[in-house]
Parts: C-alpha cells; structure tokens; sequence
C-alpha cells in the first residue's frame, strides 16, 4: 500500500494540489493586508471638490435625506473662504494623528455606540486577524463595559509601532524558496495521503474480510469438532464458546447464579464487568423454544445449553439482570457526569465574574484597533476565537516576540494583576473537556434507567414472589435514594445549561453554534499559550542576565590578566635594567675595551689605594705608642 500512495502521489500531485487549493481557500481583501495612500483630492472648483477627509470638524454635518422621498439630499456648504485648497498626495487630517470626529451610530437594540477616536499610527502597522463582532450584537454584552480608549492612556504607542512595523516585514528571512501560506503546504501533504489512502484501503477490504471469514469459520469449526458428541446443543457454536469462558470466569455454578440474581447480589458474588458479560448471553426466543423441546434431555445438555436453560426459568430473567447491572452501575455514573456539570456550571461563572479578564480583553481590544485599519477597525468587540490568534503576529524586530510576549510585557508594566488571570479561571480546564450533548445523553439513559427499574419494581410488586426473592425490598430502597440523587444532578444540569447560555451572550457569541468544549477550550488554549509565553519571557530574561554576568567576569578577567601583565612587565624592566649593567661590563672585559679606556684610571687607583693604606697603618702605630 505504501509503495501504490508513492507512485500514485507522484502521478496525482498537481491534481490534488488545484484540488486542495480550490477547496480550503478563500478569497481575500487586499485592503485587510495593504494600507494604500488616500487619493489626491478632485482639482479645485470642481462639484466634487469638497471632501470629508478635507473638510473642517467645525462644518455642520450633511443633513440626512427626507424620508421617502426620493430627492436627493441638499448640497454641502461650500468651503471656507480664503484657504488654499490641500497639496495634491497630502494625507488627510485624521491620518495625521488628529483623531475622527466623533459620532454616534446605534445597535439593532437602540442603544447607541459612541463612535471612537482611535490615535492612528504614524506609520502602517502589522494587522491582527481577528473576528470582529457586528455592532448589533454589543449590546448586553462585556463589550458594553469594555473602554479601550482608557488603555491608549498607558500604552507606549511609538514603541508599539517599533515592534509591529509593516515596513520592516522583509527583513525576516524565508529559508525556503517557495513559500507555506497559512499552512497550506502541510495542508496540501495531509490531504494527499489521506485520499490516496483512503483510495487504496478500499481495494484492500474485500481481502480482508475473506480473511477474516475464513478464520471465523475455522474457529467455529474447531469448536465443533472437539465438542463431546454425546452433549446436547442447540445453540450458536460461537454463542455456546464464549459462554462456556464466561462461566469459567465466573467460578460459580448454574445455582449459585441463580441464586444470586434472585436475592440481587446482596452478597456481591457478581461484580459489575460480569453482570456485562451476563446481558450478552439472555435466552432469546429462538433458543427457549428449542431448550423446551428438549428439557426432558437436560443432563445430556451442554453447558452453555443447560446455563441458558436454567436461567430461562427465571421470571423476567433480563429485566432483573438490567435491574441489577443499573442498580451497581448507578453510583459511578452519577460520580462521572456531577463533576462534569459542575465544571460547566463554575467555569461560565468564573468568565462572567472575571475583572482580570476584562482588564484583558480591553487591552486586546485597544491594540486591534491600533493595529487594523478599514472594516476590519474600529472594532467594538471581537469573538473569543480570536484570542488565539494574538500568538499569530509576530514583531517585525525579533521573529521570537509575539504580540502575546508584548502583551505580557505591558501587563508586567502597567497591568501585574493579569500576570494571575488563571487563579480567576481554575475550573476551564475541566469545563474545556466536557461534550454537552454526550453529558445530555447520559443523564438522559440514567433517567430512562431509572424509569424502567420503577417499572420492573411495580411488576414484580404485584406478582407472588417465590421464596429467596429480595427484588422488591432491595429496588425499593434503591429507587428512593436514586430518585433524590438524580433530581439534584438534574437540577443542577439545569442550572449548568442557564449559565452557558448566559456565558456565550456575556462574550457576543451566538447561542447554540458553539458546544461547551469548543467555547471552554479557547480560553483554556489561550491561557497555556498565555503561561508559555511568560515561561519564554522568564527564561529570555535569564539569559540575558547569564550573558550578562559572563560578560562581566570576562571583563573581570582581562582587566585582571591586563594588570598581571603589567605588574610583570614592570618586575622584567628592573631586572633586565641590572642584567643589562653587568652584561655590558662582561662584554667589555671579554673586547679589552676596559683596558683600553681606563687603564691609567685604573692605576690612578691602585696607587691611591696603597696610599690610603701606609697611612692607615702609620695611625695605627702612633696610636700604639699613645697606649
């Protein structure tokens, strides 16, 4: 198979690549990537010359058209008099970093949406992908309490621009010659050998299912051929097998079985996984008439045959087992889907509750519309999905540093209790796990379960009971109980259900289009990427402070060996200064120069220093004679 995926691959490349291509893009609008200058305005005294972008705030604005009416509107007032007219190419008035004139539009509630003034870069910026929410659904929502002008007030928006400048984009390099559009290339792979598999798999099944045909039918063989011949069965070959393991499993006989099903395993000789096994092999129809037929043959009877056979005589033999499998099944199933709800229940109310959030969101907010220009700007809101793209742009300084590491970076500045949003959000990682409509169903089997056990208890109320049956008094008090533990779960449920519904309208989301894993999982994905990208943080910062201290203990280090140098070059001068003296006096010995240059010195000397001592001995003599 891999050998026919490679060939067929390279025969199929460039169909699967126009295939994928064509069917996992879409179009895209130039101006969500391109900010283009605004156009030179009409010359002077045209009927268009007036412009809205040229246009002073102090200008009433056009008055709106009468309602159904078709005339068109009145015309604008003419400009001032005695300004020249703009420069041609000069940019508009709002894009000088004065911001627009506030307006006010209004939501599909009535309620009005101030209109904001945005600062405007200096320069364009790098665009963050989000999803903008539609202005009709802010209202009653966080974004109704979210003021990102305020956060404008602390942020460093020249540094901002720095880091996510669009003009410095070439300056990352691309290894590859040929580049991967939004992972379009592993995209393009995955879909490749998925279909080629895919397509050769098939060829493969009717092979395997003979096969397999073939050893089911050699086993069932088997099993027949060492089966006693003087045994009586009328059951399946494989049935009768796998029930004979069963009851070996079991280590009990046909009546202790019994037994234990009519007192509902008060001594718990059944454990839950057998009770399992035990429902897979209930007496059909088909093999209680043939058993009867031949009940008068009973000893001759195989095992399975005989185990089936006594278990028939049981009245409601599968109800009771159902019952009893329900009643030592209920307690872990009610253990699995409380937490479950729970989860759901605590996480809606940790996101509805959370300021640290809010502080979040709104920072968020202000530097996507900083950083996006057109309809994709001047964004109210945006969905919760869109968290998860913050990581997605990268600074154009260092391709290591995402928004997200920047965000964090202000949040350390301006911001330190976001630093700990997740003490606010303990239960989304568990909430992110859970499937609504699998919890759903659940809880509504247990309800059924429970239905059909009332109903199995008020048959087996009004029927004589044979002796050792303990089905009336046992379901009895086990009803009671469950009934009230079921009702609070299903309270509870309930209540889980509210509060997600109110969650998803607290965030502008769409109720019912989005389940409790995928809506909880977002922010749970966000808040890991938002833990790892503090974890990259610390660590950046530890290096840096490791290259630091090397550098200074190299700097330590040569400033040291520097002055060792001197201290021995200032010992090796003395040194060579004295051998330098008597090396030259050797030398001049060694040439006869001394000879040459101080001999009459040296007998100057000589005859001065025999002098020195005649006299010194004459004042030794004179002393004498004084003693």
């Amino acid at each position: 198979i891999a050998v026919l995926i490679t060939e067929d691959h390279c025969q199929d490349s460039q169909t699967l690549f126009s295939f994928s291509y064509s069917h996992y893009t879409s179009p895209v609008e130039l101006t969500d990537f391109i900010s283009f200058p605004p156009p030179p305005p009409p010359p002077p005294g045209g009927p268009l010359a007036l412009s809205s972008s040229h246009v002073s705030e102090n200008l009433p604005p056009l008055p709106p058209p009468l309602p159904f009416s078709s005339c068109p509107p009145p015309p604008a007032p003419p400009p001032p008099p005695g300004g020249p007219p703009p420069p041609p190419g000069a940019p508009p008035f709002f894009s000088m970093g004065m911001p627009p004139p506030s307006t006010t539009t209004f939501s599909s509630s009535g309620t009005s949406l101030k209109k904001k003034s945005i600062p405007q870069p200096s320069h364009p910026l790098k665009s963050f992908n989000w999803a903008k929410l539609s202005e009709e659904r802010i209202h009653g929502t966080i974004w109704n309490e979210i003021d990102d002008l305020k956060a404008f007030k602390v942020l460093d928006l020249e540094d901002f621009e720095k880091m996510f400048s669009a003009y410095q984009r070439h300056q990352v390099g691309v290894n590859s010659s040929t580049p991967c559009w939004d992972g379009f290339c592993s995209l393009h792979s995955e879909l490749s050998l998925s279909v080629l598999g895919e397509k050769h798999n098939t060829d493969c099944l009717p092979s395997l299912l003979n096969y397999m045909q073939k050893e089911m039918g050699s086993t069932e063989d088997l099993y027949l051929s060492t089966r006693k011949v003087k045994e009586l069965s009328v059951i399946d070959g494989r049935r009768a097998q796998n029930c004979v393991i069963l009851l070996s499993k079991l280590k009990l006989s046909n009546e202790e079985i019994r037994q234990a099903i009519l007192k509902m395993d008060e001594q718990e000789d059944l454990a839950k996984d057998m009770l399992e096994q035990l429902l897979k092999f209930v007496p059909e129809k088909s093999d209680t008439d043939l058993l009867e037929e031949h009940k008068h043959e009973i000893e001759r009877m195989a095992r399975a045959d005989r185990f089936l056979f006594e278990m028939s005589r049981i009245d409601h033999y599968q109800q009771r087992l159902q019952a009893l499998f329900f009643k030592k099944k209920f307690p872990e199933r009610l253990a699995e889907a409380k937490p479950k709800v729970e989860a759901i229940l605590l996480a809606s109310k940790e996101l509805i509750r959370s300021k640290r959030l809010r502080q979040l969101l709104e920072v968020v907010l202000a530097f996507g519309n900083y950083m996006n220009k057109g309809q994709r700007g001047s964004a109210y809101g945006f969905k919760v999905s869109s968290l998860n793209k913050i990581a997605d742009t990268k600074s154009s300084i260092d391709r290591n540093i995402t928004l997200l590491h920047y965000l964090i970076m202000i949040f350390e500045k301006n911001y330190p209790d976001i630093l700990d949003i997740q003490s606010e959000l303990q239960h989304l990682p568990e909430a992110a796990k859970v499937n609504l409509v699998e919890l759903e169903k659940e809880v509504n089997n247990i309800k059924t379960g429970l239905k059909a056990v009332e109903a199995e208890l008020d048959y087996q109320k009004r029927r004589m009971r044979e002796s050792g049956d303990r089905f009336v008094p046992v379901m009895s008090d086990f009803i009671t109980v469950a009934s009230f533990s079921f009702s609070e779960l299903e309270d509870l449920l309930n209540e889980a259900r509210d509060k997600y519904a109110k969650a998803l309208k607290h965030f502008g989301e769409s109720e019912g289009k989005m389940q409790p894993d995928e809506f909880f999982g977002i922010f749970d994905t966000f808040l890991q990427s938002f833990a790892e990208a503090k974890q990259d943080l610390e660590n950046m910062r530890k290096k840096k402070e490791e290259e630091e201290r090397r550098a200074r203990m190299e700097a330590m280090l040569k400033e040291q060996r520097e002055k060792e140098r001197r201290q021995k070059k200032a010992k090796a001068g003395s040194i060579s200064e004295e051998s330098g003296e008597f090396d030259d006096l050797v030398s001049a010995l060694r040439s006869g120069e001394v000879f040459d240059k101080d001999l009459s010195k040296l007998k100057r000397n000589r005859k001065r220093s025999g002098n020195q001592g005649l006299e010194t001995s004459r004042e030794r003599v004179v002393t004498k004679l004084n003693y």
